[in-house]
């Protein structure tokens, strides 16, 4: 990639920004103007939005881009408007519309997820997962990034994640509403969990889970937070 190569960057639910060139963004970077994990890049030749830090030629500062989230308690938050919860496991209350069980494997010749996205923890220890996008929900699960997404970090292929853990998708969201400042969850997204999975979320509050988001974006501009609960006992 050229350094005079176009390139947009946009923070998590955020507007695009730019565009900038390759020098001007490692420019930045090394000015600590911001982080190469504050942001997702685009360039005209990618299919899709990554890691800033993933992009080729980018002098990475070797920050995190995982989030480990504190638990607050369920009674405290309020639930974001609209939010359509699809059962990806079976059916829920009131469910609009059924989610895909099943993903399908990534296509081949896309590009992997960066490393540093992998939880670290290990596979029999995930117990839920939670898909909060601000598209449809089919389409989020059934997404190639999503499950590109969710291999890297479990360390897991597709067909084992599908087999073994529950999941829920809550379509529709404003991702910018759901997260905050530093990435985390808010109590917005705790209310809605607690909604449908009100025994998990209280095993979180009793701090039996350590809790790993990821939020990127998918085609169209979509954006996507994975929610992944690890039960401490099995870690």
């Amino acid at each position: 990639m050229g350094d005079n190569m176009q390139i947009h960057l946009s923070k998590p639910g955020g507007q695009r920004e730019g565009p900038y060139t390759l020098e001007q963004i490692n420019r930045d970077l090394a000015a600590q103007k911001y982080r190469d994990t504050d942001y997702w890049a685009w360039h005209e030749d990618m299919a899709e939005w990554v890691p800033l830090y993933a992009l080729p030629g980018v002098a990475t500062t070797g920050a995190t881009a995982s989030a480990e989230v504190a638990t607050p308690a369920p009674e405290e938050v309020t639930t974001p408007a609209n939010p359509q919860l699809l059962s990806a496991d079976g059916p829920a209350a009131e469910v609009a519309t059924s989610a895909s069980a099943t993903a399908p494997e990534p296509e081949k010749g896309l590009a992997p997820v960066h490393p540093r996205v992998s939880s670290g923890m290990p596979f029999p220890a995930l117990e839920h997962i939670f898909l909060f996008t601000t598209g449809e929900g089919p389409p989020a699960w059934d997404s190639p990034a999503v499950g590109r997404m969710l291999e890297e970090t479990v360390g897991e292929g597709l067909s084992a994640i599908r087999q073994n853990t529950p999941r829920d998708v809550v379509a529709k969201c404003d991702i910018v509403e759901l997260l905050r400042d530093d990435g985390s969850i808010s109590d917005a997204v705790w209310r809605v969990m607690a909604t449908y999975r009100p025994a998990l979320v209280q095993q979180a509050r009793a701090r039996a889970h350590h809790i790993c988001v990821r939020t990127f974006r998918i085609e169209s501009d979509t954006v996507v937070t994975l929610v992944l609960f690890y039960n401490k006992e099995k870690l």
